[in-house]
């Protein structure tokens, strides 16, 4: 090889070399929080949990980012009436159970993402009779993770976040 050849090859490899390093993939801020407004019945996004992040160090904008986000959940469905009266103790049912929500989110001019990523409550079976409509009557999430899956950094958000929307 010659010397110039060399000098290249160096070269490339140095310059492949501080991209790799110049992209250094962290979570600068994270939170989760239950959507209590909107409606209460199945596919209403009450009861959701909100996990909100800013994720720096992630290079070129442009690129696209997919996070995943994981938690243990714990709702109870009940069914009321059109009167608003709350549900009985025999039309309730609790469910459990992993849960996940994803999105894909383009990295910006400075390198970062800001970005919110919902998970639904478990889902139910519970079938109200004729005048009545299921809705969510409480709900509870925990062990709740948050996960690049692209440079696969990731972080666990402490707590548990819970909401009782009928007594």
């Amino acid at each position: 090889m010659t010397k110039r050849l060399l000098v290249a090859l160096a070269f490339a490899v140095a310059c492949s070399s501080m991209v790799v390093f110049a992209q250094n993939a962290h979570f600068q801020n994270v939170s989760a929080s239950i959507i209590t407004s909107g409606q209460v019945e199945p596919n209403g996004n009450a009861g959701e949990l909100a996990v909100s992040f800013k994720e720096a160090g992630l290079g070129n904008a442009g690129t696209e980012i997919s996070y995943t986000a994981t938690a243990q959940a714990q709702a109870v469905y009940g069914c009321i009436n059109k009167g608003g009266n709350h549900p009985q103790a025999s039309n309730k049912t609790g469910v459990a159970g992993p849960v996940s929500g994803q999105g894909t989110f383009p990295v910006g001019r400075n390198g970062s993402i800001s970005a919110t990523i919902t998970i639904d409550p478990p889902a139910t079976t519970l079938t109200c009779p004729g005048n009545m409509t299921e809705v969510l009557v409480s709900v509870s999430y925990s062990d709740v993770t948050l996960t690049d899956t692209f440079y696969g950094d990731y972080v666990t958000i402490s707590g548990t976040f819970s909401h009782v929307f009928f007594q």
